[in-house]
């Protein structure tokens, strides 16, 4: 009631269900005796507006990225309605969470009409395989209702990839009197961006063998030790054949090389070779030129066979003993090459200058 004079508001709630022009009647009803029925009607008119939040671009890859390390992706968010968002919040869930980070803080966020926010997620897996997770935000406008969008994530997390430079490591065939010959085989990392590779473990499968390793990756030896290998580079190994005089004959092992690859933990690497020596051998160890005048000259001589499996060099040739100077060589044997199985003819003149039996002499190679 109203007494003479006196006034009052009437508070209207307006709540469009729709973005356009609406129209209504406000009907007063009252004891007004000059009003049609006591009533009086006033038009009442407004405009919905919409509140809404969408991501560009919404739904992110972020690929293919190394167990371990990291990607980032930035995704706008726009408010597309004509009423402001504010106390913007970002909720992760689905299958994997933990394995995404919303980075930038949107505390005190609000966002007008068309204004535009970037948001920057990051996928850092720390196991393998696919992850998928669901990024919520949510705002209220200014009418407290709560506007939502959601984006949903992919990424990937892949192992480091293990590749060789080669598959088997096989020597020419060595002279156990040369020097030692190395080969070497690189280690490569070729997963994605991100992927570490670590050789574990280098080692020879028999070291009885006359293989050895000359180098291997940095921080790895023959038994322990551990290396880090980035995606596209490469660690050597170097393995050195050196065989001893003794050892002649065909050799073989195997390399191991231990890695982090899931795929291939353990690579065994075939090693072969062979060792060759030459063999000396005089046919007849005694030269005999029967009786000589003394004045004259006879000639004798024995047989120098290679029956070994590598070149003989015959590299001097020279006769020692009391009576040497008796005895000289019908030519110089000095440089001369025995195959294997070949033979060669040392002759050599005898010219006695006294009576009586020479003195041993010996004949040295």
């Amino acid at each position: 009631q109203l007494a003479p004079g006196e006034t009052t508001a009437v508070r209207l709630q307006f709540a469009p269900d729709a973005a356009t022009p609406l129209t209504g009647d406000l009907i007063l009803q009252t004891n007004e005796p000059t009003l049609p029925a006591g009533m009086t009607t006033i038009a009442v008119t407004g405009t919905g507006i919409t509140s809404n939040l969408t991501a560009v671009p919404s739904a992110p890859e972020f690929n293919a990225v190394g167990n371990g390390t990291r990607a980032t992706r930035t995704i706008s968010l726009t408010n597309d309605g004509q009423s402001a968002i504010n106390n913007l919040t970002a909720t992760m869930l689905g299958d994997s969470p933990e394995q995404f980070t919303v980075e930038t803080d949107l505390t005190n966020v609000s966002l007008a009409s068309a204004q535009r926010q970037p948001v920057t997620i990051r996928f850092e897996p720390t196991t393998l395989g696919e992850k998928t997770a669901l990024v919520t935000f949510t705002g209220t406008n200014e009418n407290g209702q709560t506007i939502t969008t959601t984006v949903p994530l992919v990424g990937d997390s892949t192992p480091p990839e293990l590749e060789l430079t080669r598959d088997t490591i096989a020597f020419e065939p060595v002279s156990v009197v040369s020097e030692p010959t190395t080969h070497r085989v690189g280690i490569i990392n070729n997963g994605t961006r991100g992927t570490t590779l670590t050789v574990e473990n280098v080692h020879l499968a028999d070291p009885s063998t006359p293989f050895e390793i000359a180098t291997a990756p940095t921080g790895t030896n023959l038994a322990v030790g551990a290396v880090a290998i980035s995606n596209g580079e490469r660690a050597d190994v170097a393995v050195r054949f050196a065989p001893k005089d003794s050892q002649t004959g065909t050799f073989s092992t195997e390399l191991l090389i231990n890695t982090s690859d899931p795929e291939s933990p353990t690579v065994r690497l075939p090693v072969s070779a062979e060792s060759r020596a030459p063999e000396a051998v005089i046919r007849s160890e005694n030269i005999s030129s029967g009786k000589i005048p003394i004045g004259d000259s006879t000639e004798a001589s024995v047989t120098l066979a290679n029956d070994g499996n590598d070149v003989l060099t015959i590299e001097a040739v020279s006769i020692e003993g009391p009576d040497a100077g008796a005895v000289s060589l019908t030519r110089s044997h000095d440089g001369r090459i025995l195959a294997p199985g070949s033979e060669r003819q040392i002759t050599v003149e005898v010219t006695p200058s006294r009576t009586g039996p020479l003195s041993r002499i010996m004949l040295c190679l």
